[in-house]
């Protein structure tokens, strides 16, 4: 496997570029992940026009209006 400095840099991210990790609820097996199964994870669905993201002071986040 090449060290990952020689790889050409994604000058396009996409939510169907694929992502390597460590799955911590199955002993941490490496799988491949979405960058929009990321975004999904991280971003709540549901938002509305004018509204932002706001922390929960637990870890999570909610849409809220400014």
């Amino acid at each position: 496997m090449p060290r990952i400095e020689t790889y050409v840099k994604d000058q396009q991210i996409s939510d169907t570029d694929v992502l390597l990790g460590s799955d911590g609820d199955d002993n941490n097996v490496t799988k491949k992940f979405t960058v929009g199964d990321l975004k999904a994870y991280i971003i709540p669905s549901g938002g509305q026009a004018g509204q932002v993201l706001k922390s929960n002071g637990l870890g999570g986040v909610y849409w809220d209006n400014p």
